[in-house]
């Protein structure tokens, strides 16, 4: 109540002058004093209050039996006392926390929410505060509420716990936030047990505390998670039966890729759904469980559910057929129906259908705006690739000339990405500078670093700094002319004004706090701003400045990269334990990053540390716990430095303490596949792409970015199961499969190439002459009906290269290519590989390092001249997609 502050007040102020004593009461102090609290002298009354607010948690019972005192003032000052106590405060309790607890008092949810948060990372006190504001909620609702605020804002105080290195309380703060609805709670719970090694004693625990009771859902709830973390999930499933929670039994037989039942399941559970989605995904259960029939039987379900007038639940249906290998059949309905026709078209082009594609296209009138610039970015592509680069250009500029409106910020990125794509980077340039110019107007300056970042190699946040210095210096230059500078600046390229605008743009430091006086001037922080100034330096090498800027990106008190991107320069000099400084502080200020505390300690191992660098490198894998998406990252940015066998470890930390609830994790079990397939484990790899295709019909929030993935991905499903076969010496039924998969995709390249060695090795020669003649006739027919196709062209070449078949064609095919788009280093790279199976080692070195001088930065050139100069044409091609 608000009239009780004051009192509480008092009590404080009366109360905080002696918060040390030399020994703590004893009981018959204790009783005492609670007896003097009815004491008829005032004097006697204060010091006995005294003495129990200094005894604090041991004089709890006994002022809890003083509540039931007929004496009036007993009662009052007794509760005085407890109601400190209750909140978590007691004599020792910081000032800070005492205010943060009077903080929470008087605010509503949103402040309640943001004291918590500020609790976490102070320790035990803080960790204390939290359990007692959970114990003593007014209400079990309240009390959820509470635990959810807590869960909420763990996941940025839990870290900074574990790199203390506070077991302990990390275990007691996620057994705090465990809530058996949302799950995330158990999820961390059980991560954290795994990758500390106490699952076993975690388990006997919560077992005990279940008792076998249905009723007792929150234990019941962490123990399938710690059992399922320590991969049984036989007990896991048994109870997850007992507490009655479908979805943790469906979630487990998924994880343990039992589709047979998890049909059956369904069968029983989920008859009222009916979704396109929900069919779709029953299907696939009974093709994984290798029951044909009982597929069968819901596609024919599936194939009235897009009897509908519903567009949404249509492609829902469409989906669905798509994702069981009912491509052809799917692909003709949306073309009738006219409804989703950009996915049609493209799923056409993907099985090189390009004139019924664009016959398509033409014919589809009256599109809702958004399919209606989808299907002209995919028919700009399509015209680009097919060599009619005019007309593609044509439409290009057509959409990039629109007047454009918030709403359509991502119709822009794709806009420009393509363009990006299609090698047109002076359209991308100039289309995108001219939207940044009409948003700056309209105030809408947001998503610019991630605008930019496409034309300038995810350094999108430099960009948009010296854009905005730019812009904001001169604002009625031309916009394309503004953009063309801030390249020039990051490339490298000669800027007579570089240093002025440096030392200009960093000149007034002021405070960390963003500036807002202008659209364009939005969130210059002094962090950005030196950052900003250290990549323009740093592209004309000029080290020594760059590095002075750094530091004082570092000073900036509320800088969130500077640290990370200082210490990845001085690491790069190889300045080993200055780099480890910069790598603690980076993960010290955003303990969330694991990859920050991680290159702390191998900064260590390189310095000769090599057991604390270790430590680091360890517990930086904890930093996660059971959050997929964040292992994913963490995963992604060790596979860019190199780090790849601790990258597979995150990935596979997924897999065990993870679950499906999130699409990220789909991307995992694709990760996980690929390097699978790079093993040639294609059994495994084929399941795990099958499992991320089960789990997203599962999602109905996901979606393929690129709509020919609806065809491609159930595709390499069924290839990698061919090249199970072959690699078995099962060819028979290997090319039954290869055949099947090229009827959908009869255009891929890579299947042949890959396949065609394992059928020679058999002595199947025949069949590799017939596999690779099927395909290469495709695009020879291509060639043929779109003569100017560089695209077409290098694919015929790059088939026949690589097969060995039809040199002296191929390299028509790609000097075509080349003479099509001779700034394309990828045709480049074609033309170099048809010379080199030709006999021609020089020409192929020749044209490989014309390649490196076109894209310098690129790896796979610098393998393919390696390649070529040992003259090994029995070696493998390098892996096309490996980053730096």
């Amino acid at each position: 109540m608000r009239f009780a502050r004051p009192i509480l007040a008092a009590v404080v102020s009366i109360f905080a002058s002696s918060l040390l004593q030399a020994a703590p009461p004893t009981d018959e102090e204790i009783a005492k004093a609670v007896r003097d609290l009815s004491d008829r002298r005032f004097t006697v009354r204060e010091k006995a209050a005294k003495l129990l607010w200094e005894a604090g948690k041991k004089a709890e019972p006994a002022l809890q039996k003083a509540l039931t005192s007929d004496d009036a003032e007993t009662v009052r000052r007794a509760k005085q006392i407890l109601e400190r106590f209750a909140w978590g405060i007691y004599p020792d309790t910081p000032k800070e926390i005492v205010d943060l607890i009077a903080r929470f008092r008087d605010g509503n949810d949103s402040v309640r929410a943001d004291v918590i948060a500020k609790l976490i990372p102070l320790g035990r006190p803080g960790f204390s505060t939290i359990q007692r504001i959970i114990e003593h909620a007014p209400s079990d609702a309240q009390r959820k509420s509470y635990r959810s605020m807590l869960a909420a804002n763990a996941s940025a105080g839990v870290p900074r716990l574990i790199l203390s290195g506070d077991n302990a309380l990390v275990e007691e703060l996620l057994e705090l936030c465990i809530d058996e609805e949302t799950l995330e709670g158990a999820t961390n719970f059980a991560a954290f047990h795994h990758l500390t090694g106490s699952l076993d004693k975690a388990i006997d625990r919560w077992e005990k505390l279940f008792g076998g009771k249905k009723e007792n859902v929150r234990a019941g709830t962490v123990l399938v998670h710690l059992c399922r973390a320590k991969g049984d999930f036989n007990k896991a499933a048994e109870v997850a039966a007992k507490i009655e929670n479908k979805r943790l039994t469906e979630d487990l037989l998924w994880e343990q890729g039992k589709w047979r039942e998890l049909a059956q399941f369904h069968e029983k559970s989920n008859v009222a759904d009916r979704s396109g989605r929900a069919l779709g995904a029953r299907a696939m259960y009974h093709r994984a469980a290798g029951d044909p029939a009982g597929q069968e039987k819901v596609l024919a379900e599936l194939k009235k559910a897009t009897d509908t007038t519903d567009a949404f639940q249509f492609f829902a249906a469409i989906e669905g057929l798509l994702l069981n290998g009912r491509s052809n059949e799917a692909i003709q309905l949306m073309a009738d129906r006219k409804i989703r026709v950009p996915v049609a078209f493209e799923l056409m082009v993907a099985q090189l259908k390009v004139r019924d594609a664009l016959a398509l296209a033409n014919e589809s009138k009256d599109q809702l705006p958004q399919e209606q610039f989808e299907l002209d970015l995919a028919r700009a592509r399509t015209l680009h690739l097919m060599g009619d680069k005019e007309q593609a250009l044509q439409l290009l500029t057509r959409l990039g000339n629109r007047a454009p409106q918030s709403a359509e910020l991502p119709e822009v990125h794709r806009l420009v990405k393509l363009m990006k794509r299609l090698h047109l980077d002076e359209l991308a340039l100039d289309t995108a500078a001219n939207f940044m110019a009409i948003y700056e107007k309209q105030q809408q300056t947001e998503s610019w670093a991630d605008l930019l970042g496409y034309l300038f190699a995810d350094q999108g946040d430099t960009a948009d700094t010296w854009w905005r210095f730019l812009r904001d210096k001169n604002p009625k230059e031309d916009a394309p002319a503004t953009l063309k500078k801030v390249q020039a600046l990051m490339q490298g390229k000669p800027v007579p004004e570089r240093d002025a605008w440096v030392k200009e743009l960093t000149k007034v430091e002021g405070s960390s706090v963003p500036s807002t006086d202008s659209a364009t001037r939005l969130s210059l922080s002094i962090e950005r701003k030196h950052l900003a100034a250290a990549a323009a330096l740093l592209a004309v090498n000029d080290d020594r400045q760059a590095e002075e800027h750094f530091k004082k990106a570092c000073e900036d008190v509320l800088a969130k990269t500077a640290h990370l991107r200082y210490g990845d320069f001085l690491a790069e000099k190889k300045r080993w334990l200055e780099a480890a400084s910069r790598y603690d502080d980076a993960a010290r200020r955003s303990p969330s990053m694991p990859i920050a505390y991680f290159l702390y300690g191998w900064t260590l191992q390189q310095a000769g540390q090599s057991d604390a660098g270790r430590k680091a490198m360890s517990r930086a894998h904890t930093l996660p716990l059971g959050h997929e998406q964040t292992r994913l990252e963490f995963a992604n940015q060790l596979s860019k430095r190199g780090f790849e066998v601790d990258a597979r470890h995150e990935l596979e930390l997924v897999r065990q303490v993870g679950w499906y609830r999130d699409w990220y994790v789909g991307n995992v079990f694709n990760h996980l596949a690929r390097d699978e397939f790079k093993a040639r484990r294609f059994e495994t790899a084929a399941s795990l792409f099958e499992k991320s295709l089960i789990g997203y019909l599962r999602n109905d929030l996901v979606t393929f970015i690129d709509s020919s993935a609806y065809i491609q991905v159930p595709q390499t499903v069924v290839q990698l199961r061919a090249r199970a076969a072959l690699a078995a010496g099962k060819i028979d039924d290997g090319l039954k499969l290869l055949n099947e998969s090229l009827d959908v995709l009869p255009g891929d390249i890579e299947l042949v190439i890959q396949s065609l060695p394992e059928l020679e090795k058999a002595g199947r020669k025949k069949d590799a002459d017939e596999l690779f003649r099927r395909v290469y006739q495709r695009y020879r027919e291509l060639t043929g009906d779109y003569p100017n196709s560089s695209f077409a062209h290098n694919s015929a070449a790059w088939l026949a290269a690589n097969c060995r078949r039809n040199l002296d064609e191929a390299l028509k095919h790609a000097e075509n290519a080349v003479r099509l788009e001779p700034k394309n280093a990828g045709y480049l790279d074609t033309l170099a590989e048809v010379h080199f199976r030709r006999g021609s080692q020089e020409k192929a070195v020749e044209l490989m390092t014309r390649c490196i001088s076109m894209e310098p930065k690129r790896p796979y050139f610098r393998k393919q001249l390696e390649r070529y100069k040992k003259g090994d044409m029995n070696a493998p091609v390098p892996d096309s997609q490996e980053e730096e």
